[in-house]
């Protein structure tokens, strides 16, 4: 039994992020009337009780295997993106936001340029001249650092290893080096052979295709699967695959357009997906 103490509740009323909630996945007794009237000033009570409903839900189901987006999820890349996308649109004279490179994250680099040169013209490109824009886009990514890994995430995955959880990698990415960046930060627990690029599909996300198929090739159905993902097109892609998904939150969007897309939890930290993690597959 978890007993409620003041204590609990004033560190839960300082944090929106309601890691203390999410860790609570015993058979704990909760009494409604007091935990109302202890937070009455807490504009995310729905959001919690929510969660225990999702996380109560959800214990029953055998969990092997945990499919994980890569750019803003396991690897620190979405800055440079998102400094390559603008300045690639600016050149262009291309209307084009830093948070519309974060609503746009998870599709095919090809599908990026289409939607907002469409967008902002109405006219369709060719393809040769999405090709060139993409090539161009490939080149102002090498004038960065080298990329690092999301910090604290190689314990999660390290975590998973562990506990003989599959795991799979699922990007729409289609730049040389992927499969490599991911074996240096991690060397023999992600392979290549569960992998999904943007080369692998037809149909990039939001459409379902690149988790299905990441499904297939990991050999485990959606009801023993978990996607963990950070951008509101692939939250649509897992959801529409029929799979539990949990954001983790790296970037400017607000948790509610995560949650408006489908993700059922939202994390911000790799340390809060862990113990959320944790206590699911417990």
């Amino acid at each position: 039994m978890y007993l409620f103490t003041y204590q609990h509740i004033k560190k839960l009323r300082s944090n929106k992020n309601a890691t203390l909630v999410k860790c609570m996945l015993y058979n704990i007794y909760i009494n409604v009337d007091f935990y109302m009237q202890s937070i009455t000033h807490y504009n995310n009570i729905q959001n919690i009780l929510s969660k225990f409903v999702y996380l109560k839900e959800n214990m029953s189901n055998k969990i092997k295997a945990v499919l994980f987006d890569m750019d803003g999820v396991l690897l620190d890349s979405m800055p440079y993106h998102e400094k390559a996308w603008c300045q690639l649109f600016r050149d262009e004279g291309v209307p084009f936001s830093r948070e519309e490179a974060y609503l746009n994250e998870g599709r095919t680099g090809y599908n990026t340029i289409e939607t907002i040169i469409v967008k902002a013209t109405g006219n369709k490109p060719s393809r040769l001249k999405v090709e060139q824009l993409y090539e161009r886009k490939k080149e102002l990514m090498k004038q960065f650092p080298p990329v690092r890994e999301i910090e604290g995430m190689p314990k999660v995955i390290e975590y998973l290893n562990e506990i003989g959880i599959k795991i799979g990698v699922v990007t729409g990415s289609s730049q040389d080096g992927v499969i490599n960046k991911l074996k240096h930060f991690y060397n023999k627990i992600v392979i290549k052979e569960s992998v999904i690029t943007g080369l692998d599909v037809k149909n990039g996300k939001p459409h379902p295709e690149p988790y299905l198929k990441a499904l297939s090739r990991v050999g485990v159905s959606a009801e023993e699967t978990i996607v963990i993902e950070n951008a509101p097109l692939g939250i649509e892609s897992s959801v529409a695959a029929n799979i539990e998904t949990i954001a983790i939150n790296t970037g400017p969007l607000d948790n509610s357009i995560l949650y408006q897309f489908g993700a059922q939890d939202v994390c911000q930290s790799s340390e809060e997906l862990l113990q959320v993690l944790k206590a699911r597959l417990s």
